[in-house]
């Protein structure tokens, strides 16, 4: 999986893919400038989530406990925001 989603960047010209001739093979990854590009505006989209995690999931949880019909999706959605209030009230960042 890992090796196909690497191909994948490679070819949409995200990454460069330098291999040196050594036992065993070396193979390096470079963010090319497009990638690079990607790279900063992922990183203010990881900003965004992080500074919003727990306003978000505090809206999850409030809808998943409004009582409805049984839905997976809004358990799961119920079950990942408690796991993540609970992993920042104990110190750890998102």
């Amino acid at each position: 999986m890992l090796t196909q989603t690497l191909c994948t960047l490679e070819r949409d010209g995200l990454l460069t893919r330098s291999v040196t001739p050594t036992v065993p093979v070396t193979v390096f990854y470079e963010l090319t400038d497009l990638g690079l590009s990607f790279h900063h505006m992922t990183r203010g989209l990881r900003s965004w989530a992080q500074a919003h995690m727990t306003e978000v999931c505090r809206s999850m949880i409030a809808q998943a406990t409004t009582p409805r019909p049984p839905d997976t999706h809004r358990v799961a959605a119920n079950n990942a925001c408690t796991a993540s209030i609970a992993w920042e009230a104990r110190g750890y960042p998102m």
